[in-house]
């Protein structure tokens, strides 16, 4: 577990953490309702005192984190219900109950100027990067479990060195989202800025990892 997920689960038995975000947004009157990143967000629930008391001890720069990372497992959470209520994220920021549409993160447009589509998502074997497996791969995204210990944060940007057999390519990518799960971190990155080259590399790795995981499965 990472220390942002062990920290909220501490905060969560020590200070009833959702109970309190829950009081402060769900149930309260006067919650703002428009889109807000999770630093306004954070600075509207220490205006409504949610970080006196036992939750004081949080440190100022870790506040925001924490709520993101909070955030972003509610957002999951509607997600997977299929819910349209709860918290929705789009572009980066953050809304509860929303009544549009654009709900998800935007699509992006590929670099080779096609039009824009959806890409589909496919299960993936043997494809890896510095941080464990990948699971699925899409030509726009990847979704890999960190099975060692790193300082994600939504919306961080950096580089990812994806392998498969004597295939490799270091893209640059973004976090959308995190799930702390039984196999481990699960991780869901977009590509961004992706060259000719990377991009022929990673068509590659798509093919290799797709049609091996199609093997494994007629096996």
């Amino acid at each position: 577990m990472l220390p942002i997920a062990r920290a909220l689960k501490t905060l969560e038995e020590k200070t009833g953490f959702s109970r309190a975000f829950i009081r402060a947004t769900e149930r309260s009157e006067n919650w703002p309702a428009r889109w807000m990143t999770a630093e306004q967000i954070n600075e509207e629930m220490k205006a409504r005192g949610f970080w006196s008391g036992d939750r004081r001890v949080v440190h100022v720069d870790a506040r925001i984190r924490l709520i993101t990372h909070y955030l972003d497992e509610q957002v999951l959470k509607a997600s997977r219900e299929s819910s349209h209520e709860g918290w929705k994220r789009f572009d980066g920021q953050y809304k509860l109950n929303p009544q549009s549409k654009l709900l998800q993160e935007p699509k992006r447009r590929r670099t080779d100027g096609s039009t824009q589509r959806v890409a589909l998502r496919k299960v993936v074997t043997g494809v890896t990067c510095q941080y464990g497996p990948v699971m699925d791969m899409s030509d726009t995204g990847i979704r890999f479990i960190s099975e060692r210990e790193a300082d994600f944060m939504t919306g961080q940007k950096g580089f990812i060195r994806l392998k498969c057999g004597l295939l490799t390519v270091r893209i640059k990518v973004r976090i959308l989202w995190m799930n702390d799960g039984v196999e481990g971190l699960a991780v869901g990155c977009d590509f961004r800025r992706v060259e000719e080259e990377q991009r022929t590399l990673l068509d590659q790795i798509l093919t290799a990892g797709s049609q091996q995981a199609e093997k494994n499965n007629a096996a």
